[in-house]
């Protein structure tokens, strides 16, 4: 519904068809941003005061801390808090209950192969049967886990302790609570502390990423300040509806606090779409008083250039007569007068053109006869391909066709020359001087009121009936070359 509104609007406008895409298109990405703005206010506002309290928190000294660099130095076996429990899905069933009456017995060794993932588990047990001691360089090899769950780190250190500090660094994290705290987190918190969440909510305490440290805030000192920002807190299991989610957090904030928000991005898009509208309408009044300007004086100017065609029409006729020092002066007078009667005359059918013109094509036997006949009277070559009955605009086709041969005769150099042949669907023209004209200045040159000499409105005529009828001008070189590239279908045509 809203686009078809910005549609009709902009139609009605009457403004170029690139110049209404453009402010139709602009309309649409300020109100597509207005609602993406409105469905993603949650995360952007939440992300704010989550920010905000991330601030405040740095201000307080944490009850503890846990270096990210120590965490780092951990394997990541070392942190899963599967690696806790029973390892028997890693193990065969046999090999398992012959290390388990082993251990019970410390009789009958199941002698496994060295290369056998219980090896070492086996020879843990008979060091722990022959109360032997176990070097460093054992537990740096190999398997750092224990089948029945843990480090074998942390079971030998047990009956030796006075190891304990030395084997810390082959331990799992949770059996080093007084180091890591780990007690706090249960197995989804733990797994958050592995991902490097920046928020972990704990059973005690609130786990918040820093820089180079975890630091942890008792219930009594982050739930104040989470108040002060209308915020709650829950883990997300608890099956609450988050606003927000954030680490293993689930964020809830009251609304209210977001009515400012909504507000402002309401305003911004009254204001944007306004500014559009006020945009479109500028345009358009530039626009109709230029054409004004153009209407006004080629209205003004037909009588005077009427007259003055008269004048040396009569001079003319007396021609002989006239003193020899003044023919070349008379020859410049009348230059200028076909010079005025062509700008006027070109103004007429720009002004033609943008108020609407007939644009349907007519039957022409023989497109040679055409051009030859409206060619008729300028000096120029002519290379015709074969000829043949065609559908076009004869009006609007002579037009440009006389507008560009005229361009290339006044402000081009050297000879003219006009080539032209039949494909399937289109009929070719190249009007051809020995200038050099840049191709990629066509755009330039084209625009309405850009010429250094008149008005500037041949070319730019042409390009209009050229997008208008279905047709196509451009500009090859050197030499320079203007092409016309006219439809000949018989769609939208009559017989004439």
């Amino acid at each position: 519904m809203v686009t078809k509104l910005l549609s009709r609007f902009f139609e009605k406008t009457r403004l170029k068809k690139s110049f209404r895409q453009l402010l139709f298109s602009s309309s649409l990405a300020v109100l597509a941003i207005v609602v993406g703005g409105l469905s993603s206010l949650p995360a952007i506002a939440f992300n704010g005061t989550t920010q905000q309290l991330y601030g405040a928190l740095d201000s307080y000294v944490p009850s503890h801390q846990v270096a990210i660099d120590a965490l780092q130095q951990f394997e990541h076996v070392q942190l899963n808090p599967k690696k806790m429990h029973p390892q028997t899905h890693l193990y065969g069933l046999e090999e398992l209950q012959a290390l388990y009456r082993y251990y019970q017995r410390c009789a009958q060794p199941p002698n496994l192969l060295k290369e056998n993932p219980l090896a070492k588990t086996e020879s843990f047990i008979t060091a722990v049967c022959m109360q032997q001691e176990l070097s460093l360089s054992w537990f740096v090899s190999g398997i750092l886990i224990h089948p029945g769950g843990g480090s074998f780190a942390y079971r030998y250190a047990t009956d030796h302790p006075e190891q304990f500090n030395t084997l810390k660094p082959y331990m799992h994290i949770r059996e080093l609570d007084n180091d890591y705290y780990t007690k706090d987190l249960d197995d989804d918190q733990l797994l958050a502390l592995i991902r490097s969440a920046q928020w972990i909510l704990g059973k005690q305490f609130l786990w918040v990423k820093f820089p180079n440290e975890y630091r942890l805030y008792h219930r009594q000192q982050w739930q104040p300040l989470a108040d002060s920002f209308n915020l709650e807190l829950h883990s997300i299991n608890q099956e609450k509806k988050c606003s927000f989610i954030e680490g293993n957090i689930c964020w809830v904030e009251k609304p209210i606090s977001e009515v400012w928000i909504y507000t402002a991005l309401g305003i911004f898009s009254i204001f944007s779409i306004g500014y559009i509208f006020l945009l479109a309408i500028t345009r358009h009044k530039y626009f109709k008083e230029q054409q004004f300007i153009v209407q006004m004086l080629a209205h003004e100017l037909r009588t005077p250039i009427t007259r003055l065609a008269g004048t040396v029409e009569i001079f003319r006729a007396q021609f002989d007569e006239l003193p020899e020092s003044l023919h070349q002066g008379f020859s410049r007078l009348c230059k200028d007068a076909l010079h005025l009667r062509h700008l006027a005359e070109a103004s007429k059918q720009y002004l033609q053109l943008d108020y609407g013109a007939n644009l349907q094509r007519q039957y022409c036997e023989s497109w040679h006869e055409l051009i030859e006949g409206t060619l008729s009277e300028y000096d120029i070559e002519l290379e015709l391909d074969d000829d043949k009955s065609v559908f076009i605009n004869i009006y609007w086709f002579t037009l440009c066709l006389k507008n560009l041969v005229l361009n290339a005769l006044n402000y081009g150099k050297g000879k003219v020359l006009v080539k032209s042949y039949c494909t399937e669907k289109h009929l070719i023209i190249r009007v051809q001087d020995q200038g050099n004209l840049d191709p990629g200045k066509l755009s330039q040159l084209i625009k309405p009121f850009n010429s250094q000499h008149g008005v500037g409105l041949g070319l730019h005529l042409v390009s209009q009936v050229m997008k208008k009828t279905g047709g196509r001008l451009f500009l090859q070189g050197p030499p320079t070359t203007f092409v016309l590239e006219v439809p000949i279908n018989a769609s939208n045509s009559t017989h004439s």
